[in-house]
């Protein structure tokens, strides 16, 4: 009686087991294959991204900057960059954009300019930058930039959003 009891647990234990890989199997798509045969993660590769740079223009005094509400490729991602990186933006830069799926414009997005320690000012070709800002998918933009009351120094050359 005994060995036949330990032969049901035995058993049920392993049915059980066996049941909850093939459901843990299941949930993950662990052994899930697309249609001709290959894993799912077999075919992943890096996205295909584009950056495109856009000059932003400066007023006479150097106070602002802007780039006028405009049509663009798509993008997700937008930043405001300089020439000089170790110059600062003294003052505000936002930007809006329109959704690409509804065609709606957000509010004024702002664009944080307290990078520290993030520059490698020593390297060829770096530039000073904003925080990157996850917009969605977008196809419009719209920027600003204005210095700060009583900003003596005005903005960086080379102003230019940049948009992936």
């Amino acid at each position: 009686m005994r060995v036949q009891r330990r032969v049901w647990t035995t058993a049920a234990v392993t049915t059980a087991a066996v049941a909850g890989v093939l459901v843990f199997q299941g949930v993950t798509g662990a052994s899930d294959a697309d249609r001709d045969g290959l894993a799912a993660d077999a075919k992943s590769a890096p996205a295909k991204s584009d950056v495109h740079r856009t000059a932003l223009k400066t007023s006479a005094d150097g106070d602002s900057a802007s780039l006028a509400r405009r049509d663009t490729e798509p993008f997700s991602l937008l930043g405001v960059t300089w020439t000089d990186p170790a110059a600062k933006v003294d003052g505000r830069v936002e930007a809006r954009t329109r959704s690409a799926a509804t065609g709606e414009w957000t509010g004024w997005l702002p664009l944080d300019t307290e990078i520290d320690g993030r520059t490698e000012a020593g390297r060829s070709g770096v530039r000073g930058t904003t925080e990157p800002r996850w917009v969605g998918p977008s196809n419009g933009v719209e920027v600003r930039v204005t210095s700060a009351d009583g900003a003596r120094s005005g903005l960086p050359d080379g102003l230019r959003l940049d948009t992936v």
